[in-house]
């Protein structure tokens, strides 16, 4: 597995008639994952652009200096010239650059370790018009906070078009996050409505449909039997909402 490290500064200079220039430097490395789980250096990148148009380069391959263009030949014999500059660089991008992309490949690793599945509900309370309500998917308890949350009427995704509205992501007390998705139906649609949360970090999708003759959730066969499959279905006693109805939990297929 290859893995990659870039870090971008950018700073500004004045000179001395007043003009303003941009000098930008871009520094990073690519590592190959060993046998034995480190990390090995594949190859580096040390480069410099000028008012936005690249200027000189490190080759770590030859450990030389590598003018973009014309105007940088004199810098890259000055360099080229500064044997300690060229080891540094080297060293750099060898060793301490490999060094942070370890940390980050752990850091990662433990983050997708460190997960929780949502607890989701849908459930329908009266609107300011009688005559509506306002259907809500909430999905909580989840981290990290990535989510993707899709409510559906006989099948068609709900967008703003559609009136849908979200609180976002917000945070509870406990580091986990919560998302409250709403949307206003007529209490008289006898349609077919469902949420469905899938939160990646876990691998966990849940799907929840609203019976709007009875007013609760429950699940649908189809799911139903697609979680009995997988032997991961449960019973939901612990519902943010009422009509609890069944929380299926299925793996979803990620793709990187």
């Amino acid at each position: 597995m290859f893995l990659m490290v870039v870090l971008v500064l950018s700073g500004t200079g004045l000179s001395v008639n007043g003009d303003l220039h941009v000098l930008q430097w871009m520094h990073g490395c690519e590592g190959e994952t060993q046998s034995d789980g480190t990390l090995g250096f594949v190859r580096g990148m040390d480069m410099y652009a000028y008012d936005g148009d690249d200027f000189l380069s490190f080759n770590d391959k030859n450990g030389v200096w590598v003018a973009l263009i014309p105007e940088a030949e004199p810098t890259k014999r000055k360099w080229d010239g500064v044997q300690v500059l060229k080891e540094y660089t080297k060293g750099y991008l060898e060793n301490e650059c490999i060094d942070w992309l370890s940390l980050f490949l752990n850091y990662e690793q433990q983050q997708l370790q460190n997960t929780s599945p949502p607890e989701v509900s849908l459930y329908a309370k009266t609107s300011r018009v009688d005559a509506n309500l306002i259907l809500t998917c909430l999905a909580t308890g989840f981290y990290p906070a990535e989510l993707t949350v899709r409510i559906r009427r006989n099948g068609r995704v709900l967008t703003a078009d559609d009136g849908l509205t979200s609180s976002g992501v917000l945070p509870n007390h406990d580091e986990t996050f919560q998302r409250r998705d709403h949307v206003e139906v007529l209490r008289s649609d006898l349609s077919a409505f469902s949420c469905e949360v899938i939160h990646e970090a876990s691998t966990v999708r849940v799907t929840r449909v609203w019976d709007s003759q009875s007013s609760s959730a429950s699940a649908s066969d189809s799911a139903s039997d697609s979680a009995s499959d997988s032997g991961v279905s449960s019973d939901d006693s612990d519902s943010r909402g009422p009509g609890s109805g069944r929380l299926l939990l299925e793996p979803v297929q990620l793709m990187f």
